[in-house]
């Protein structure tokens, strides 16, 4: 299998934009925003569930800090990372 495989699921970015998921090898998760570079990692597949149904992958909103280029969130209820760049 490849490094990534592409899923039928997309996520809505914060930008706006449709962002594909990808099935990593270590059967974890992925999604990268074609528009802004966003990246975001989970590794429950139930929460695919979400996106199938048309819901946001988290819901929390949690706390973003700042990190090289950019900020980072994790949220501890969902186990979802994002990472995303500053646009200048």
């Amino acid at each position: 299998m490849a490094k990534k495989q592409i899923t039928e699921f997309t996520m809505r970015c914060q930008c706006g934009a449709a962002a594909p998921v990808f099935k990593l090898k270590d059967a974890r998760f992925m999604a990268h925003c074609p528009d802004c570079g966003s990246l975001v990692f989970f590794s429950n597949p139930v929460l695919l569930e979400r996106l199938r149904h048309g819901a946001e992958l988290c819901p929390h909103q949690p706390q973003r800090k700042p990190c090289q280029g950019g900020w980072t969130s994790w949220c501890g209820k969902c186990r979802v990372r994002v990472f995303c760049y500053e646009i200048k």
